[in-house]
């Protein structure tokens, strides 16, 4: 028998626009710089383009078999204070610095992880959690998806017969980032 579950309110509404709505807010606690978390990772914000893989073959080889988005180690790169948090400006969300491993980017260059840089990123309170909060999603997860994608960017062709119009071809970042990005306002992390 599995425990009950409310889908977050935010899941089913859209806005004016047909947008979805920012996540719900989540309360998290103030952070001390140092503090063990959990972060869901997506690629589509990584501005590099940097994913993780579970050893260092499927990052190099062909195909790169990595993880675009999930669950992440990481650590609070400095203190945070959720009553500085403001949805608007990126510097006030959580600093997190990446847990090193094996992290590649699609043409299988290899993160250095000692380049702090590299490794820590602002990123918002909503998909941040201490390190082994589970939710129920993970406890019961409901989808799973697995995406195959070109292995390297390609500008969609919306032009003549063929054209896979404005957001590309299936295999594409474009696509995928927007099909992901879709799942993940309606279900969350």
């Amino acid at each position: 028998l599995l425990p009950s579950f409310e889908p977050v309110p935010h899941a089913a509404m859209v806005t004016a626009s047909g947008e979805a709505p920012p996540l719900a807010p989540r309360i998290l606690p103030r952070l001390r710089a140092g503090d063990r978390l959990d972060v869901f990772h997506r690629l589509a914000d990584e501005k590099n383009g940097w994913f993780l893989t579970h050893c260092a073959l499927a990052g190099i080889s062909r195909p790169r078999i990595g993880r675009t988005e999930g669950w992440a180690e990481a650590t609070a790169a400095e203190d945070w204070d959720p009553a500085d948090f403001s949805e608007g400006a990126p510097a006030t969300w959580v600093a997190v610095r990446w847990a090193p491993g094996h992290w590649y980017d699609r043409y299988g260059s290899r993160l250095d992880s000692s380049n702090d840089q590299l490794m820590t990123q602002h990123v918002r309170p909503a998909l941040v959690r201490r390190s082994g909060e589970r939710s129920h999603a993970e406890r019961c997860p409901q989808l799973s998806l697995v995406h195959v994608r070109w292995g390297e960017p390609v500008p969609p062709c919306c032009e003549g017969p063929g054209g896979w119009g404005a957001i590309g071809a299936p295999p594409s970042d474009v696509h995928i980032g927007r099909w992901e990005r879709h799942v993940f306002e309606s279900v969350g992390p």
